[in-house]
C-alpha cells in the first residue's frame, strides 16, 4: 500500500488528532509521580512505548504541506522515536522516555490545535476539489 492510499484511508487531520491523543495520554502517564515511579511501572512503560509508536506512525503519514507549515513540530523526532521503539525495543531506556515526555511533549499541547485546524482546512479543500 502506498503512502498516498494509506493517507486516504485515514486523512491527515485524523493523523494529527492521533498525535494529539498520544501526547495527552503520555502526559497523563506523568501523573504516576516521579521518574522512579514511572520506571517501576511496567504498564506505564508499555503504554508509553505504544503511544510513541502511534505518534510516530501518524507523523509519517501527515504529509508534506502540514509538515512544511509547522517546521517547529518535531516530525522527524516523532518518526525516529517510533522506529527506535518498534525496531530496537530492547534498548528503550525508561528514563529517556520519561525525559522525552516531561521535556519535549508539553510544547506540542499548544501547537497541535492549530495543526489540526490546518489539516481540517486542507481536507475540506481536497473534498471540494473532488
Amino acid at each position: 500500500m502506498s503512502r498516498e492510499s494509506n493517507q486516504r484511508g485515514r486523512p491527515p487531520a485524523m493523523r494529527v488528532r492521533d498525535i494529539a491523543h498520544a501526547v495527552d495520554a503520555l502526559l497523563t502517564l506523568m501523573q504516576t509521580g516521579s521518574e522512579d515511579a514511572f520506571a517501576a511501572d511496567t504498564a506505564a512503560f508499555t503504554s508509553a512505548c505504544w503511544r510513541f509508536i502511534v505518534m510516530g506512525e501518524a507523523a509519517y503519514n501527515v504529509g508534506g504541506p502540514i509538515e512544511e507549515a509547522y517546521p517547529d513540530v518535531p516530525w522527524g523526532q516523532m518518526k525516529g522515536m517510533r522506529s527506535f521503539v518498534a525496531h530496537v525495543y530492547w534498548k528503550v531506556d525508561l528514563r529517556r522516555l520519561y525525559q522525552t515526555i516531561e521535556e519535549d511533549l508539553p510544547p506540542l499541547v499548544n501547537i497541535v490545535p492549530s495543526v489540526i485546524l490546518l489539516a481540517d482546512e486542507l481536507e475540506a479543500d481536497t473534498e471540494r476539489a473532488e
